[in-house]
């Protein structure tokens, strides 16, 4: 629940510089937290938990209740934190949920590269080097 410094408040703002969608899921931040951490404060609406980004060339983000939720049509996820929870995710299930081609890029080295193959899922781990 500490944003402070965390590098995925950096790359959620350079993806939404580049006019991404994004849907958040953190099991430990609040999603105000995350409007306030991107500047977003204002245009958040806790209803509907959306909030664009016009003055980020039309990024918009919106909060997840659930993690199978970031899943449905997105064409790629970026794993920034160590949650537990993110490392014993179900990938061939969650390849169903996505648009081909899909990609995982993992910045924290949670997952376990095994569990991806099969699934039709590129997988990149940042700062290893590790494509598969």
């Amino acid at each position: 629940n500490d944003t402070r410094e965390s590098p995925a408040i950096k790359i959620t703002k350079d993806l939404l510089a580049e006019g991404a969608k994004i849907i958040i899921y953190d099991p430990k931040v609040k999603p105000y937290q995350i409007a306030k951490e991107l500047g977003t404060e204002k245009q958040f609406k806790e209803e509907n938990v959306t909030c664009s980004l016009d003055k980020l060339k039309g990024g918009s983000w919106g909060f997840a209740e659930s993690i199978q939720d970031c899943f449905i049509n997105a064409d790629a996820v970026v794993i920034t934190t160590e949650w537990p929870e993110f490392g014993s995710l179900e990938w061939k299930s969650i390849a169903e949920l996505m648009r081909r081609p899909a990609w995982i890029f993992d910045t924290r080295r949670i997952i376990n590269r095994e569990d991806i193959k099969n699934t039709g899922l590129e997988y990149w781990r940042i700062g290893t080097g590790i494509i598969s």
